[in-house]
């Protein structure tokens, strides 16, 4: 179960009605949730037709330090989005991690928590079995450390303003308390095209979103 945690927006009853129920249960739809507090089904997963994000992006997707793959669908979406990014700043998107298997995951953290302490990992590492990045559906960028990120601030405001016209969020901008993990302008999850046009407009988190629809379907029974 996803714990209720208040989300820092306020949205009418009716603001909800328009919208359908999307499937944050099933591992291999785009819109399934994991937090540190709500896992994948089948910790093994792997998704299907897992694509090559360098072929399929034409010279204006550079992978780094991992295989650089994602789902088909996400790969197309990312394709779209690296393309406009390189129409406007005459570069490619820098891919530092995307899929990342449970075995994976399972070293990061282990390294994480030998370099830190276990709590502070925590925060900005998931454990095996509960990361975006096993969905086959999240990217990092450019450089995914609090100190390096700092030489893109041009490009991640870019990112802020455009990746949600190519289905593309944000998933961890309020902190802790309201996304599990620290702000990591890093990190990039695809959602679709009606669900990342309503967190942008919304100013919502993926995250925020879950919670406050679970507990809104909970009240209005």
């Amino acid at each position: 179960a996803v714990e209720a945690i208040k989300p820092t927006v306020c949205i009418s009853y009716n603001a909800w009605k328009k919208y359908p129920t999307y499937d944050f249960d099933t591992d291999s739809s785009i819109h399934k949730f994991v937090s540190p507090f709500s896992s994948l089904q089948n910790e093994q997963y792997v998704p299907p037709e897992l694509v090559d994000l360098e072929k399929i992006g034409w010279g204006n997707i550079v992978v780094q330090n991992n295989e650089g793959k994602l789902t088909k669908e996400a790969a197309s979406a990312l394709a779209d989005l690296a393309a406009a990014f390189n129409t406007q700043f005459s570069k490619p998107i820098i891919v530092v991690s995307s899929y990342r298997s449970y075995g994976y995951q399972k070293k990061l953290l282990a390294w994480y928590t030998q370099t830190h302490w276990a709590g502070r990992a925590a925060v900005f590492s998931a454990k095996p079995w509960f990361s975006e990045h096993q969905l086959g559906l999240a990217i990092d960028v450019f450089n995914a450390s609090t100190d390096g990120i700092d030489g893109y601030k041009n490009d991640l405001a870019w990112m802020r303003d455009n990746a949600y016209k190519y289905w593309w969020t944000q998933s961890y901008q309020k902190w802790v308390d309201v996304d599990g993990y620290i702000v990591e302008p890093w990190h990039w999850r695809y959602v679709g095209k009606e669900l990342a046009t309503y967190l942008w407009e919304n100013k919502m988190t993926f995250s925020e979103y879950v919670r406050f629809w679970w507990v809104w379907r909970a009240n209005a029974k």
